[in-house]
């Protein structure tokens, strides 16, 4: 029996470990995380984290079109971004188990009324990225260790 409850213990020293370092992981590479939201998905794609262009819940104005193109910006998706304050107010708010990207820009609550709360989040495929080439290389580090 002692030598189950010695088992037990280390599995459970070991899931605190991967917790931590898991952690560690996201705050290490937050910008990266943060460029997946506004760079790839929002800029590059123009889609929320579901993946839905953006421009189907309200697509740019004639107006709008024609200031991004004086300006030299993408007109063929909805991107978010004019001057650049709202993509660069982003941050992340780390839990114990969890993270949230959020906007501090005066913006973002009428951003997030137009366009949808979606617009902060990752996708499905950032998340596989994230936890295949950030995540899963630290846990196998620590379960080696086993």
């Amino acid at each position: 029996m002692k030598a189950l409850s010695t088992m037990i213990e280390r599995l459970k020293e070991v899931e605190e470990e991967i917790t931590q370092a898991i952690r560690k992981t996201l705050e290490d590479n937050k910008a990266i995380i943060l460029d997946m939201n506004t760079e790839d998905q929002l800029f590059d794609r123009g889609v929320t984290r579901e993946g839905v262009p953006i421009e189907r819940y309200a697509p740019y104005r004639p107006f709008t079109i024609s200031v991004k193109r004086a300006k030299g910006q993408p007109t063929s998706r909805v991107t978010l971004r004019d001057s650049g304050d709202f993509h660069e107010s982003f941050f992340i708010n780390f839990d114990n188990d969890s993270f949230e990207i959020k906007a501090s820009d005066e913006k973002t609550e009428k951003l997030k009324f137009q366009y949808g709360a979606e617009i902060m989040g990752l996708t499905k495929e950032n998340m596989q990225d994230l936890s295949e080439n950030y995540i899963k290389p630290v846990v196998r580090e620590i379960l080696s260790k086993i």
